[in-house]
């Protein structure tokens, strides 16, 4: 997808999805996808008066799975090589 064909699903949803959801203002979040960051997107965006929260590049404190996995990690230390249906009992 280019940031044109994103910037459409916003012309055609957006509005309709704030209605729905009852909201009177939002700030729109996304990361920076090529097509989220794309000019006409950035554009479209700034004419709407839509606030967007930046998002830092390669943040993996911003990425709550890199934190359960070096838990997981960290708890499965020592233990060994592991298949399948060990890990499974180890990590449940």
């Amino acid at each position: 997808m280019i940031g044109a064909a994103y910037k459409q699903i916003f012309a055609q949803n957006l509005k309709q999805s704030v209605i729905e959801m009852g909201l009177d203002e939002f700030i729109l979040q996304q990361d920076n996808d090529p097509k989220h960051t794309s000019n006409v997107v950035k554009d479209w965006l700034y004419e709407k008066n839509i606030d967007v929260l930046p998002w830092p590049p390669q943040s993996p404190d911003m990425n709550s799975i890199e934190h359960v996995l070096t838990y997981m990690k960290m708890c499965l230390r020592g233990k060994g090589k592991l298949n399948k249906k060990n890990l499974k009992e180890e990590i449940v």
